[in-house]
């Protein structure tokens, strides 16, 4: 438990800066809506807000109730299109997601760089 405590203290940034570049890099406005409106619905206190981003930059939404053992759990929905996400967009999230890494990549070598 203290573990779990511990990693969702020390992703609490990671996760926000996370949201913010996929929301800047995938070129939408919505997406910002999305984090400061779905951010904080997912279970995790850290998961929801990329997922949030990327439900906004795709104009769709994740989660919502789902089967678990045979049970029916209820869980809310990120974003709010009900849409099929189609193949074609799943090359455009694995750019998405190489282009988020890269900044941040480039973040942290710029940031040794300054430091010396």
């Amino acid at each position: 438990k203290f573990a779990a405590r511990l990693d969702d203290v020390a992703n609490l940034g990671p996760a926000r800066l996370t949201a913010g570049l996929l929301a800047a890099l995938g070129g939408s406005e919505r997406a910002f809506c999305f984090i400061l409106t779905y951010g904080n619905q997912h279970k995790s206190p850290n998961a929801g807000y990329p997922e949030a981003a990327l439900a906004g930059v795709l104009d769709c939404r994740f989660g919502g109730p789902n089967y678990y053992h045979g049970q029916l759990v209820p869980k809310p929905y990120i974003g709010d299109n009900a849409r099929q996400i189609e193949p074609s967009e799943i090359a455009r999230v694995a750019r998405l997601n190489h282009a988020v890494c890269a900044v941040v990549v480039a973040g942290v070598l710029g940031w040794l760089a300054w430091r010396r």
